[in-house]
């Protein structure tokens, strides 16, 4: 859907950015601590969500937060062409958390779904990638 827009300020080029991919999950309330942990580090945190994590934490939260505008459509800023491009040349590390079994599953196959911006981003990704799983141990375990 939309991107929301804030007024950005020129990040200190020594500074480390952080692109926090957010999945749409009951865990999605967590990435909120993430956003204020890495921030209490000193790191700049920029924000891509997937559509169905803005069911269970919308963008205008992470604009708070981050005082950065929040992506979650591939076409979200019309004056940036290619917004999932400019995004992935200023991250130094794409964090995805949480990330559902279904995101680690596209990732594992190089799968990139039209509208999926975020999916976008990991595939055309330069920087290190970490992800913070979503779901439950104890019910792979048992399976």
């Amino acid at each position: 859907t939309k991107t929301t827009n804030v007024n950005e300020g020129a990040a200190n080029p020594a500074q480390k950015t952080v692109l926090l991919g957010v999945t749409g999950c009951i865990a999605a309330y967590k990435s909120c601590e993430i956003v204020r942990g890495l921030q209490k580090a000193g790191v700049r945190v920029k924000v891509v969500m997937t559509e169905h994590a803005t069911e269970f934490v919308g963008p205008t939260t992470f604009r708070a937060l981050t005082h950065e505008t929040v992506a979650v459509g591939l076409f979200d800023d019309p004056s940036d062409p290619i917004h999932h491009v400019s995004l992935a040349q200023e991250a130094d590390v794409f964090l995805i958390a949480p990330c559902t079994a279904n995101v680690i599953a596209k990732i594992a196959n190089g799968i990139a779904d039209d509208d999926d911006l975020l999916m976008k981003e990991v595939i055309g990704e330069d920087s290190d990638l970490f992800f913070l799983d979503a779901y439950l141990r104890d019910i792979l375990q048992k399976r």
